[in-house]
């Protein structure tokens, strides 16, 4: 299974639950997570490992979805059943 650091599972985790709050596409630029360099480096990590991918919806307005291993990892940490 995937293996991250304490600050990008915790980034992880908070996009996550976030993402109900976006049809299940949380927001990246100007979203509910608090967005810095520190958490660039986290999300950067995520994309990465193969847990999420991102996307563009109108200029500057960023978006992420889970890959399926980004869900069966939210799943081996107890955030789906």
């Amino acid at each position: 299974m995937v293996e991250l650091t304490q600050g990008t599972k915790a980034l992880f985790i908070e996009y996550f639950e976030d993402a109900p709050n976006w049809s299940g596409m949380p927001r990246i630029t100007k979203g509910n997570v608090e967005t810095s360099l520190k958490n660039n480096g986290h999300l950067t990590d995520m994309i990465k490992k193969g847990l999420v991918t991102t996307f563009e919806n109108e200029p500057n307005e960023f978006f992420m979805e889970f890959t399926q291993l980004g869900i069966d990892y939210a799943r081996s940490i107890g955030l789906l059943k």
